[in-house]
């Protein structure tokens, strides 16, 4: 998942995003499946980057 990708969704669509990755890692750590998590924490703080900046930009 790159920045310019997510430029281009709401404020709704990344929160959505942002809770299937947090689901996607939850389900992984039960089955102790480890592999890939590095990649969907990445991607959980791209795109909770890109709410605080959209915040930002309506303030």
């Amino acid at each position: 998942m790159k920045f310019s990708e997510l430029r281009n969704k709401t404020l709704e669509e990344l929160r959505k995003m942002e809770l299937e990755l947090k689901d996607t890692l939850f389900a992984k750590r039960l089955a102790k499946n480890i592999v890939g998590s590095k990649f969907i924490k990445r991607g959980i703080a791209r795109i909770k980057t890109m709410i605080t900046n959209i915040k930002k930009e309506k303030i």
